[in-house]
């Protein structure tokens, strides 16, 4: 695809899905109606519609209906919109963080590992998978500890075992790892404007 075309349109979102934190790629071109759409980097969909007509394009990330939308939402301006389970990317993922916590992928042995801890049972998932840990008991919590291959990790929780308003760290090899942070709220929009008076004025 061509990523300098002037009608080009890309955005990329990072999902939670049964434990796993999906990347999903969406490229397209708007009003020619060409675009890719990639999980994880591997290609789901590539699709073409007819030029002008608006996009809406659905997959599924493990096993979870997704669709992408891409809109007219005034004269010349478009805007990329994700729906997860039926619900806005955004309703999904504060519903989701209610429950779980969501760790930025830790590299181990070369490849990119993600970490989930249900805030309710502490129970931790690694890639989609439910894993097995130790717990002791500490001052102001819990220590749960776990291995990533052979990557020691430990989450801290702090507060009332079971409460949503324990607070939660996870370290690997000791080190504190970042939590993904709250959905980025910025609409994903590429304005025409621009170039179409630009094009009609070469046209004359």
């Amino acid at each position: 695809m061509d990523l300098d075309h002037p009608f080009f349109l890309s955005a990329t979102w990072h999902v939670p899905v049964n434990g796993k934190l999906h990347k999903i790629g969406f490229e397209h071109v708007v009003m020619v109606g060409v675009g890719i759409i990639r999980v994880d980097d591997k290609i789901v969909l590539h699709e073409s519609s007819y030029p002008g007509k608006p996009a809406r394009d659905t997959f599924k990330v493990s096993g979870v209906n997704c669709i992408i939308k891409v809109q007219e939402i005034s004269e010349h301006i478009f805007q990329a919109n994700l729906e997860v389970d039926g619900r806005s990317f955004k309703d999904y993922q504060e519903q989701f963080n209610q429950k779980f916590i969501t760790w930025k992928p830790i590299t181990v042995a070369g490849k990119d590992v993600s970490v989930v801890l249900d805030k309710e049972t502490l129970e931790v998932w690694r890639d989609g998978n439910a894993i097995d840990t130790t717990r002791d008991f500490t001052e102001s919590g819990i220590a749960t500890f776990f291995q990533l291959d052979s990557t020691p990790c430990k989450i801290l929780s702090d507060g009332t075992s079971g409460k949503r308003t324990m607070t939660h760290i996870l370290y690997a090899n000791d080190v504190e790892v970042p939590i993904v942070v709250e959905v980025d709220e910025r609409p994903i929009k590429l304005d025409l404007t621009g170039t179409l008076k630009s094009k009609k004025k070469n046209y004359k």
